[in-house]
Parts: structure tokens; C-alpha cells; sequence
């Protein structure tokens, strides 16, 4: 993974990438799949998964149809647990938790809305009826990092 570079995209940018939604392979194989990407986007929907990542849906500000993807992976568990990346991985999470809140926290709900830069791994996910998945399937996984922009909430 190319962690020197970091490409300034837009989500509909990624949406626009070709297509790679079929059977995946459990590792990163593709040209984009190494590349760190950064986008703006508004938060649509954050959930907590069984396997302990945060998956986000972040909207394009300029076209709410153009969704994509990103996911805040756990630090301790599993294969993160002695990823050479797992330091990034948990300051990432640190980021995450203090924008979304502990699990269990009322906070979740009240994200959504917030505008946010996100600097994250492209990662070809397959078709798995994910909400908020991208026309092309890349998603930015794991999240390196993230922030607010802008100062207010703009709730829906």
C-alpha cells in the first residue's frame, strides 16, 4: 500500500471507477486496492457490524445519489491484531470513536448529516446487499483518517 501518496478524490469520482462487484478475493489485488484515497462527504448512515468494523455511507455534497462506503476497522480483532498497519489502524479508530461515539452511544444517530474528510485504503468489496456500497464496489477500507468540516451539523 502506497501510505506516501494520497490521491484528493470525490465519491462520485470512486462510483465512476470501473466496476469489480463480483466474487473478490480475500486480498488486495488491484491497482486501486493500494492506492490511499481522501474524500468529502456527508455522513448518510453509520452502523456497527458483527465483525466490529463501523461501516459509514458518506454521500458526494454535490450528489446525494453517489454513495460510498468507508469502514473503521476494530485494532484487536482479529488480523489487525498483528497487522503492520495496526497502529494507523487504531489512531484511526480513536478518530472515528471520538466522532461517532463508544458503542452504544446515542451519538450515532446524531452524526449523520456531518460533512467529513475521509483518508482511507481502496479495497474492492463484493456485492453483499451492503447499504450505501458504491457503483464500482471500491470502498475506502480501513479509514487512516477522519475529521469534521465546516463547523455545524446540517441534519436531514
Amino acid at each position: 500500500i502506497r501510505l506516501d501518496k494520497v490521491t484528493q478524490t470525490t465519491v462520485a469520482a470512486l462510483n465512476a471507477l470501473p466496476s469489480h462487484c463480483g466474487p473478490a478475493l480475500d486480498h488486495r489485488s488491484r491497482e486501486e486496492e493500494f492506492a490511499v484515497y481522501q474524500v468529502v462527504g456527508r455522513i448518510v448512515r453509520v452502523k456497527r457490524e458483527p465483525d466490529h468494523d463501523l461501516h459509514i455511507v458518506l454521500e458526494d455534497p454535490a450528489d446525494s445519489r453517489e454513495r460510498i462506503i468507508v469502514e473503521s476497522d476494530d485494532p484487536d480483532y482479529r488480523g489487525n491484531v498483528s497487522s503492520p498497519f495496526r497502529e494507523q489502524i487504531a489512531a484511526a479508530r480513536r478518530m472515528v470513536d471520538q466522532l461517532v461515539g463508544p458503542p452504544g452511544s446515542e451519538q450515532l444517530s446524531k452524526v449523520v448529516g456531518l460533512t467529513v474528510r475521509v483518508t482511507g485504503v481502496g479495497f474492492f468489496d463484493m456485492y453483499h446487499f451492503q447499504v450505501g456500497k458504491s457503483r464500482s464496489c471500491i470502498e475506502l477500507h480501513p479509514i487512516l483518517a477522519v475529521e469534521r468540516v465546516g463547523n455545524t451539523s446540517t441534519q436531514r
